[in-house]
């Protein structure tokens, strides 16, 4: 029985229009899931979707403000009204900032807050109501930071202290719905080339911390987004079906460096 599949399984990537998400949508099609591509961007997202059928896989693209949990909760209608009763959930989407300490004003850390924890907070609650409503196991998979484990980064607290938020809300979610058969993991990347990545490096305050430093990244590269998609399709599918609670560092060896 090949267990990294998720043939005939529906599922949402938040963030999926660029990068992680993107790679992660991609990697689930290829697995055979029929993935909702959602994000901001509908001209990104239609771009991802047609690369998914070219390919021939399933994509439908569905707009959503992360930030809004009435945007959040006409998502997870519409996939419900469109394709059914989702299996898998992947939140992703993200944002970052740098802002050194003593500049970073509350509205900032609840800007922060507001993508990276209140959002994965909404998206669950809503997929979980699906899944316990039709009776259904399923997983969720947070997409979280090495920096919401460990200092790694300076200038970026109010994006770090929501990841270590994001932590928390795995391993209690983890707690809460297990016995539903409900599995819900993180991951943690560490140094991983991406668009936000080039444009935080590109910016007036530059990035800084020992995650930029080669000589810690144990395995002589920088991440891709490729390398998370993968670690996502095992939690996704049945190949970690004894594992929940668990965040997965995939991070090059940074945190034993």
């Amino acid at each position: 029985m090949l267990k990294f599949t998720l043939s005939k399984k529906l599922a949402i990537v938040t963030g999926s229009t660029a990068g992680i998400g993107k790679a992660i949508a991609k990697e689930f099609a290829l697995a055979g899931a029929n993935v909702i591509v959602c994000g901001r961007n509908a001209e990104r997202g239609r771009t991802t979707v047609n690369e998914i059928k070219e390919n021939a896989g399933s994509a439908d693209f569905i707009p959503v403000d992360i930030a809004d949990e009435t945007s959040i909760r006409a998502l997870f209608e519409e996939t419900r009204d469109r394709h059914g009763i989702l299996d898998v959930l992947v939140n992703n989407a993200g944002q970052s900032q740098i802002t050194h300490f003593l500049d970073t004003s509350g509205s900032d850390l609840m800007a922060a807050c507001a993508v990276n924890l209140q959002g994965p907070f909404v998206c669950s609650r809503e997929a979980i109501r699906q899944m316990r409503a039709a009776n259904k196991p399923g997983v969720i998979v947070n997409i979280s930071s090495i920096g919401g484990l460990m200092p790694a980064m300076y200038d970026v607290n109010q994006y770090c202290a929501s990841k270590g938020g994001l932590e928390s809300l795995t391993k209690t979610l983890a707690f809460e719905f297990a016995s539903y058969g409900i599995r819900v993991n993180g991951i943690a990347p560490g140094f991983v080339e991406t668009d936000m990545v080039s444009s935080a490096v590109q910016g007036p305050i530059k990035p800084r911390g020992p995650i930029f430093d080669p000589a810690r990244l144990l395995l002589g590269r920088r991440g891709k987004p490729e390398d998370i998609a993968a670690a996502a399709l095992f939690f996704a599918s049945e190949a970690s079906s004894y594992v929940t609670g668990q965040t997965l560092l995939v991070d090059g060896g940074f945190s034993i460096g």
